[in-house]
């Protein structure tokens, strides 16, 4: 008992130890640059910068890095709205806990006609990194592209020359170190190994994920590198996770700890209110700096050659229309002068999902549940093993009906993750509504604390639009999002489609001798009967997707990217935003359309591109 009991001190000891020397060092990323006092307002530098960047996430935090490592004469600041990271958002497995946290945003859509019916209000989640590394952080770590065909789309049916695929997959291997040596060997041009951003093969996935992917190869799906050449096919994902299992999304990846304190400022709980604008050159307004919250005071603070809106596919909309840069109707309905007309808000998209839970026969076949342990917490920390340091996921690519034209582009997935019932009935049913909460309640009963598979399936090439508006002219205050789900048919019935393919792949041997639907209806609807199989059954399919279809958390575009001549573009290809000077906007918010992945690695590859177009700009070579 003694040897015991010593051995757990001792990982308790070894464990705060380390997990205090990783919060420290997170602490520290605004404080490189400040006096003995530790105010951050002493590290902002009086008579300005050459660059300021608004925002720290997946693209932001490229931007400023590369910027700083450019030229060590240049100054950069980089403004964060959120905190510091912490050694949660460090854990791999911790990722879902991460949401509705202080280092997100806590967005919600404003109420869904069309889908979303089980959740309070009908409105929607948007999770949004409020912290060091944005997104990034607080995201699911997976590492997907998207296809060829989206970026050629982009050059080629919007203006967007540059951006076509054969020229951005440099940025993309720019910004990859890729650790496993397969992977790369067997895809040859298509990874890099160089770049700040390790990408990662899981450790020892969960073997439910290697049984369905078999089941997909019976059906005549490859397993294939989804990066690669070809990207239709089944794949356990990538992780944007160190050899040391932790996350490395562009935070740890690029700025924390701060590699360039001496150019590089980096300010934390600096909430950006707006642009501002000064002299008129050639009839365009020039920025010439921004306005600032930290501590409760306003700051203005200047940039001599350029600022770049970096602050996410929702607070850029929304920043550029607080600095009067939007639709002119909508700007001066709120009493904001109009420093440019532009479709700012517009073409705003997300990914759909519907979620399905299967119950696992063997729980040999899941890893072990997330505690987390105090074993699991020393096995992350001393030995880098175990399920802090990994998020078990899977993906297969699929065209449905009305995508049968071009099957090598495909539009929809089935994703598989292996996670663990929510462990208290409250967490359960928290997302859902009142009005048929004792139902949620006796639905998810049975199920507590089992180990279970959620497997999804998703629409991945969107024709749904919708918009993000002032909500007020208070930056605090959040926007109404309005993704419009489901408003185009195309997307319903692509849906409807993949849900009826992924219920007939999962309800038929083999993959019935491991794994099991739910048995009971959805809250709400019906099962058809015992004589018609539920990809059968329409009236079901439609009605799940009615109450439970969600965010796949991949929106962007409402500051669309394009030829400067398109009345329906915010930013030229060299994400200069139209009509006014030195202003840029760099991260998902610029996406012409979404490609069909996760919008993680696009962004990262915009802030590469971003940061090499700048340095041609301005000679920074």
């Amino acid at each position: 008992m003694t040897l015991i009991t010593n051995s757990l001190s001792l990982q308790l000891i070894t464990i705060a130890v380390l997990t205090l020397q990783r919060q420290l060092s997170h602490n520290n990323i605004n404080n490189n640059n400040n006096n003995s006092n530790g105010n951050q307002w002493s590290a902002v530098a009086t008579d300005g910068y050459d660059y300021i960047v608004v925002g720290s996430g997946s693209s932001g935090a490229v931007v400023a890095a590369r910027l700083a490592a450019a030229n060590p004469t240049i100054r950069v600041l980089l403004l964060e709205a959120g905190g510091p990271q912490n050694e949660i958002s460090d854990m791999p497995g911790l990722a879902p806990a991460l949401v509705d946290t202080e280092s997100d945003w806590q967005y919600r859509t404003v109420p869904q006609q069309l889908l979303g019916q089980a959740f309070r209000d009908r409105r929607i989640r948007q999770p949004k990194g409020k912290v060091i590394g944005g997104t990034s952080t607080i995201n699911w770590m997976l590492y997907n592209r998207g296809n060829r065909r989206s970026y050629d789309s982009w050059a080629r049916d919007y203006g967007a020359q540059g951006w076509s695929y054969d020229e951005v997959l440099p940025y993309f291997k720019r910004s990859e170190n890729n650790t496993d040596a397969r992977v790369v060997r067997e895809n040859q041009g298509y990874h890099g190994q160089g770049g700040p951003m390790q990408v990662t093969s899981m450790q020892k996935p969960d073997q439910i994920l290697e049984l369905f992917q078999d089941v997909m190869n019976r059906n005549g799906i490859p397993t294939r590198d989804i990066n690669g050449e070809s990207q239709l096919g089944t794949w356990i994902y990538q992780l944007t996770v160190d050899s040391q299992g932790t996350r490395s999304g562009t935070g740890n990846a690029y700025i924390d700890p701060n590699p360039y304190p001496n150019n590089l400022h980096i300010l934390t709980n600096a909430m950006v209110y707006r642009v501002v604008f000064g002299t008129t050159i050639n009839g365009r307004p020039m920025a010439t700096g921004v306005q600032f919250q930290l501590n409760g005071r306003l700051l203005t603070v200047n940039a001599s050659s350029e600022v770049i809106v970096s602050a996410g596919c929702i607070a850029s909309p929304q920043l550029l229309m607080l600095s009067g840069i939007g639709p002119r109707d909508h700007l001066q309905s709120l009493g904001i002068k109009v420093i440019a007309d532009l479709p700012v808000g517009n073409n705003f998209q997300d990914h759909v999902f519907i979620h399905h839970y299967y119950m696992v026969s063997n729980q040999s076949y899941v890893n072990p549940t997330v505690g987390p342990t105090v074993q699991q917490l020393y096995d992350y920390y001393v030995d880098h093993t175990g399920p802090l340091t990994q998020l078990a996921n899977s993906i297969t690519f699929f065209s449905t009906a009305g995508n049968r034209d071009d099957p090598q582009w495909p539009n929809a997935v089935i994703d598989v993750n292996a996670y663990s019932v929510k462990r208290t009935m409250r967490e359960a049913v928290s997302i859902y509504g009142t009005d048929r909460l004792d139902e949620w309640r006796d639905y998810w009963r049975p199920y507590i604390g089992q180990p279970y598979v959620l497997i999804t399936a998703a629409v991945y090439r969107t024709k749904s639009r919708g918009t993000v508006r002032l909500n007020t002219t208070n930056p605090w205050d959040h926007p109404l999002i309005d993704p419009k789900y489901l408003s185009a048919t195309e997307d319903m019935e692509a849906l409807v489609d993949m849900t009826k393919t992924l219920f007939r792949l999962t309800q038929s041997p083999p993959f019935t001798d491991y794994a099991r639907m739910i048995p009971t209806p959805v809250p709400g609807c019906r099962f058809c009967g015992p004589e018609l199989p539920l990809y059968r059954c329409d009236q079901y399919v439609r009605c799940i997707i009615r109450q439970t279809a969600d965010t796949a958390l991949h929106p962007g575009g409402a500051c669309r990217m394009g030829s400067a001549d398109r009345p329906d573009v915010v930013v030229d290809p060299r994400l200069r935003v139209k009509g006014v000077g030195r202003l840029r906007v760099a991260d998902s918010s610029v996406f012409p359309e979404l490609a069909n992945a996760n919008t993680h690695a696009a962004s990262v590859m915009v802030g590469e591109m971003a940061a090499q177009m700048i340095k041609n700009d301005n000679n920074l070579l």
